[in-house]
C-alpha cells in the first residue's frame, strides 16, 4: 500500500499553492479526479470527453481548469486534447515503488513507469531503429519509420522519428496498429495526435489491452 505520508503529500499539495481558492476554484475536482485515476507512475491517459463526462461538465470547463493545475504547477500536460497525457507532479519516486510492489500481491495488472518500460525493450528497438532508415515493401515486412510515414504522413516525419528513438519498438507496433484499426470518422484531431496519446499510454500501461 502507498504510505498515508505520501498521500498526504498529494492531497496537500494544492492547499501549498498561494492563493489556493481564487486560483483554483472548482480546478480542485479535476485534480482530484486525476489523483483517483493516475497509474503507478502517476500519469493519466484519457480522452478529454471521458474526463468531462465522469465529472459531469463540459470539456470546456476541463480544458479551464487543466489550465488552472498547470499554472499553478500542480500537473504537467505531455501530450494536448482531445488525447491527454497528464503527469502529476507531487508523485514521487517513493510511489511508484509502493504503488509497484503492492500490485504484485493484488489482482489488478501491473502498471510499469515509463523509464522502467523503456529498458525493458531498448536492445530489441534499436535494431529496429538502426534499419528504418531505408524503404521497403508495403506490409509487415517493410521497416518500421517508413510503416509509420505511410500511416502519419511524411510532414510528420521529425516528430514520428523523435517518437521512435524514445519508446520500445513494441509500444510504437501496438499504437500503430491502433491507429490503423480506427476508423476515420472517430480521429478527432489527427492520425498523430492520436498515436502520441497511444505511445504515451501503452509505454505506462504496457498491459493495457490492444
Amino acid at each position: 500500500m502507498i504510505g498515508l505520508s505520501a498521500v498526504r503529500e498529494l492531497v496537500q499539495a494544492p492547499l501549498d499553492v498561494d492563493w489556493a481558492i481564487p486560483r483554483l476554484g472548482r480546478a480542485v475536482w479535476l485534480y482530484l479526479w486525476l489523483l483517483a485515476n493516475a497509474n503507478a507512475s502517476g500519469h493519466v491517459c484519457r480522452v478529454l470527453e471521458h474526463i468531462a463526462s465522469s465529472l459531469g461538465v463540459e470539456q470546456g470547463d476541463v480544458e479551464r481548469w487543466l489550465a488552472r493545475l498547470e499554472q499553478a504547477r500542480l500537473v504537467r500536460v505531455q501530450s494536448r486534447p482531445p488525447y491527454l497525457v497528464v503527469k502529476l507532479r507531487f508523485w514521487s519516486s517513493s510511489i511508484t515503488e509502493a504503488a509497484l510492489n503492492g500490485s504484485k500481491s493484488g489482482p489488478s495488472h501491473r502498471e510499469v513507469p515509463v523509464s522502467s518500460s523503456k529498458q525493458q525493450l531498448q536492445q530489441r528497438f534499436t535494431k529496429q531503429a538502426g534499419s528504418s532508415g531505408e524503404d521497403g515493401g508495403v506490409g509487415e515486412g517493410e521497416p518500421l519509420i517508413a510503416r509509420l510515414l505511410r500511416s502519419l504522413g511524411q510532414e510528420n516525419a521529425s516528430e514520428v522519428h523523435e517518437l521512435v528513438r524514445h519508446h520500445p519498438q513494441a509500444v510504437i507496433e501496438k499504437a500503430l496498429g491502433r491507429v490503423q484499426m480506427t476508423p476515420p470518422s472517430q480521429i478527432r484531431k489527427s492520425k498523430l495526435a492520436l498515436f502520441r496519446y497511444l505511445v504515451n499510454r501503452f509505454t505506462n500501461n504496457p498491459d493495457d489491452p490492444s
